[in-house]
């Protein structure tokens, strides 16, 4: 469970995604793996570390940027709890989610499974995933994003090689381009952290974006919708 002293600040948590540079709106946008230019992009690789230039700056100094690591921290804890599926432990996929989830397991109290990066390697174990486990238990994946779900699916076959059952899945962020249908079908349950219909609403509210970013995102995924990537998109309000 999650420790009952502290409660998961949604809002606090995204706006420090965004003043921490975790989540950005850059000029021109960003070109995705799958070839789309996007108008936002996520990336919580370096979320753990204390940025200098922002404390010294006060943009957002060291206070906020502990207080934005911890509500990350207890905003995946909280979804890992919302998880129906029985599983015996979270599985931190290499290597963008793997410190940050490690942290999120520990708030949670959850056992913790990670991936290791292959690499040539002519001694030791050699074993692909680091943990005690046991053949045939249940597995909930943590990682980073979620755009259509396929890098979940093919990131799941280190875990079924080990002998493991992967049966759930939380992300920080969802892009909300397919991948909760996707997955679903293929009877993984899965939630996230935090979306972009929810996000959006909230970094306008807040004074992070404009009117003009929140058209680009808006006509972004009318694209999508068009081209039959998916069905619907609607910013909660």
């Amino acid at each position: 469970m999650v420790a009952e002293s502290f409660t998961f600040d949604e809002e606090k948590m995204v706006v420090g995604m965004h003043d921490r540079g975790i989540l950005v709106f850059p000029e021109g946008g960003l070109k995705l793996k799958s070839g789309r230019i996007s108008p936002y992009y996520h990336n919580m690789r370096g979320m753990l570390s204390l940025n200098q230039r922002l404390d010294d700056s006060g943009a957002m100094p060291f206070g906020r940027q502990r207080e934005f690591i911890r509500e990350s921290a207890l905003g995946y804890a909280t979804r890992f709890d919302e998880i129906k599926a029985p599983y015996a432990h979270v599985f931190g996929k290499a290597q963008a989610g793997t410190a940050p989830l490690a942290v999120a397991s520990f708030v949670a109290g959850k056992s913790y499974l990670w991936e290791r990066v292959p690499e040539p390697k002519d001694y030791g174990m050699k074993q692909r995933i680091e943990g005690d486990y046991d053949y045939g238990d249940f597995i909930h994946l943590g990682d980073d994003n979620v755009t259509d779900g396929q890098s979940k699916i093919d990131g799941a076959a280190v875990l079924y090689e080990a002998g493991l059952q992967p049966v759930s899945l939380t992300v920080m962020f969802d892009r909300e381009e397919g991948a909760q249908e996707r997955l679903t079908s293929l009877g993984f349950e899965m939630n996230a952290v935090t979306s972009l219909s929810r996000v959006v609403p909230i970094l306008r509210a807040n004074g992070r974006i404009s009117e003009a970013h929140v058209a680009k995102v808006i006509e972004y995924h009318e694209e999508l919708i068009a081209n039959g990537i998916t069905s619907t998109f609607e910013l909660s309000v």
